[in-house]
């Protein structure tokens, strides 16, 4: 059952369109990812749902109430919406648990209702409660900010890229952390976030916004495996482009003739692979195309490497491999390609520039 319903969502900014068109659900229990690039519309679209900002056209429903039109907009505070800032915002003259129970009634303040219940929750020890936030560290403090943001049972959880201000490794414990949170009290959630890695990782489905449009909205497999265009393809993760021709279910390209996601395709079309598909291999192995290892960079338990293809095929592609399997720079590899991939309709540009073929 759909929590929240929008429905052709439209925002102006002056007159610049911010979001256009907007439509997708939220299904109760469900938490949902939006990804986009910094000035995609994402926070504004976050901003739309909890009240914060009025829309110029289209309807945000929750359940079967109706919380904003072009002409009604009801007020944040009475649409049972909970929202977590990028950085928390917790007030620093209270201690822990009186920011937890702020929005509560003056007698569940006083109670400290459910504050060992939530700290526990969101992975706190129940000593933290008497605390003043500054003596917290980054990530405690969004716990602390999420716990506050649960108290009143909302209806609907928005965390706006509650991650960003941590660092790399801080991040990923937090956000593990959140996600056990929302899940274990049953809430319905939207995380808005410029992280293809957070969203994938936390998100049940993940919708990616195209300068104000949603581009596309699905599994974080679907969408990584299956992108609906070479947008969202290298928005998602490192892309290789090449050109090839479709035929058959099968295309044939630089780096072989492989095997289509979805067939249908019929003539020139751009080939996105992604780099860890790319393996190296023995000369002997099926469809192995040779190419000039060029360059290695190392990233611990992987690799990338620049592969140059030889002859009429040539050009330098990408692949990402185990890196204890990585010849030194010069040597002669065998290229395979493992697993189906997925095709565009050629021509295409402005998609994959970096990881492209050159």
């Amino acid at each position: 059952m759909a929590l929240l319903d929008v429905i052709r969502l439209t925002k102006f900014i002056g007159t610049v369109e911010v979001l256009r068109g907007i439509n997708f659900q939220v299904g109760t229990g469900e938490l949902v990812a939006i990804l986009g690039a910094s000035g995609s519309g994402k926070t504004t679209l976050l901003r739309l749902i909890a009240g914060f900002e009025k829309l110029n056209g289209g309807e945000i429903r929750l359940g079967h109430e109706l919380l904003a039109a072009a002409s009604f907009a009801k007020p944040p505070e009475q649409r049972g919406i909970g929202y977590v800032a990028q950085e928390g915002a917790l007030f620093p003259h209270l201690c822990v648990a009186d920011n937890i129970t702020f929005g509560l009634s003056r007698i569940e303040r006083k109670a400290r209702f459910r504050v060992a219940e939530l700290l526990a929750l969101v992975g706190l020890p129940g000593h933290y409660a008497d605390r003043a936030p500054q003596n917290l560290s980054g990530g405690e403090q969004q716990r602390v900010a999420l716990a506050r943001a649960l108290a009143p049972s909302p209806k609907l959880l928005l965390l706006d890229e509650p991650f960003s201000a941590l660092d790399a490794g801080l991040r990923v414990e937090t956000r593990e952390a959140v996600a056990r949170a929302i899940r274990a009290a049953g809430a319905t959630a939207i995380l808005v976030t410029h992280d293809q890695e957070e969203a994938l990782s936390m998100g049940e489905r993940v919708g990616v916004l195209q300068h104000g449009v949603l581009a596309q909205m699905s599994t974080p497999e679907e969408l990584y495996h299956r992108p609906a265009s070479p947008y969202v393809a290298d928005f998602v993760g490192d892309a290789v482009f090449c050109p090839g021709i479709a035929e058959a279910g099968r295309v044939h390209c630089a780096l072989g003739a492989l095997t289509l996601a979805a067939a249908g395709l019929t003539g020139p079309v751009s080939v996105m692979i992604r780099p860890e598909q790319i393996r190296l291999g023995s000369a002997g192995a099926l469809n192995a195309v040779p190419a000039l290892l060029k360059d290695v960079a190392f990233y611990g338990r992987d690799a990338v490497v620049t592969l140059g293809l030889e002859g009429a095929l040539a050009g330098d592609v990408t692949a990402r491999v185990f890196s204890q399997a990585v010849p030194p720079p010069g040597a002669k590899v065998w290229l395979t390609v493992e697993g189906k991939v997925v095709a565009y309709p050629a021509p295409v540009s402005g998609a994959g520039t970096e990881a492209a073929m050159t």
